[in-house]
């Protein structure tokens, strides 16, 4: 019973040492933050999404967020030192794309003010495609379009004339 107790005490002291080892290696934190701004308004754009990835895998997100009301951000990161990516996109404006560095020394990693523009994108052309109605119902009347009709082709009029609303043939 005693080598049983001294067993788990000696095994509680070795998990607790290897939990103690782990959080000490943890990356260490570093707090980004900035302003997204409209380049004509200059009024804060609210609600932009935002993704932090690393430099060398930009499309794997390390992290996620979005702006607040005013367009500032600020975010907790807790990686190691190195290059990264941030990405600031909004609905109708051009995606943002910038590259900082996380330095030891540095805990705040301050973007400063970023200004988003429109986006512009014009239209090569539209085609507006529409059809007649077959049956058009006025307030005295009802009138039926043969012309617009595709089985006025190949039908005979007796055929045509079955297809019209109200009549009996």
């Amino acid at each position: 019973m005693r080598n049983k107790l001294l067993l788990l005490l000696l095994l509680m002291f070795m998990t607790s040492g290897m939990m103690y080892a782990q959080q000490r290696t943890a990356a260490p934190s570093y707090t980004l933050k900035g302003v997204l701004l409209d380049s004509l308004t200059q009024e804060g754009e609210p609600y932009a999404t935002i993704k932090i990835a690393k430099k060398n895998a930009p499309q794997k997100a390390l992290k996620m967020a979005v702006t607040d009301l005013n367009g500032k951000f600020q975010e907790k990161l807790t990686v190691a030192p190195g290059e990264y990516i941030i990405t600031l996109s909004s609905v109708g404006k051009v995606t943002i794309v910038k590259d900082f560095t996380v330095k030891a020394s540095e805990k705040v990693i301050d973007l400063g003010k970023l200004n988003m523009a429109e986006a512009t994108n014009e239209l090569k052309g539209i085609e507006v495609v529409a059809q007649k109605p077959l049956v058009k119902v006025d307030v005295d009347k009802i009138e039926y379009n043969i012309e617009d009709d595709p089985d006025s082709k190949t039908n005979t009029v007796m055929e045509m004339l079955r297809k019209v609303p109200l009549v009996t043939v």
